[in-house]
């Protein structure tokens, strides 16, 4: 789930974007049902084509010590 608040769109020119945003996951590991808790960075960037926007490339990574975690 997107934590509400840290979306970022910042464009580059007029045909490129990049959007990133924290995320937290929460959910049970399948062999030993124990619970997880995850905060995330991702960013997404999207390149304007003549068919209209497109997802170029996206990527996610575990959140520094320092960040906030829900």
């Amino acid at each position: 789930m997107e934590d509400a608040g840290t979306q970022t769109v910042r464009l580059f020119g007029a045909d490129t974007a990049i959007v990133t945003a924290r995320l937290w996951l929460r959910g049970h590991y399948r062999e030993n049902g124990r619970t997880f808790h995850r905060t995330l960075w991702f960013s997404d960037t999207y390149v304007r084509t003549s068919e209209g926007w497109r997802h170029a490339f996206g990527q996610s990574s575990i959140a520094l010590s320092n960040s906030p975690t829900r």
